[in-house]
């Protein structure tokens, strides 16, 4: 595969998500940075409990 080729499957989507509206994209980015503040303690806790472990 060509190295553009992902650089037009995202121009594609942010395409996509124009067309469809903002309301949708709103909503998008709220269920993403949910799912974000979610996930960031637990991949801080599991680095140092496995820093911890190696040490």
């Amino acid at each position: 595969m060509p190295k553009n080729a992902s650089f037009i499957s995202k121009s594609r989507l942010v395409a996509v998500r124009i067309y469809y509206g903002t309301n949708f994209i709103d909503c998008f980015a709220e269920i993403g940075f949910f799912v974000y503040q979610i996930r960031l303690p637990i991949i801080i806790l599991g680095y140092h409990v496995i820093m911890h472990q190696r040490n």
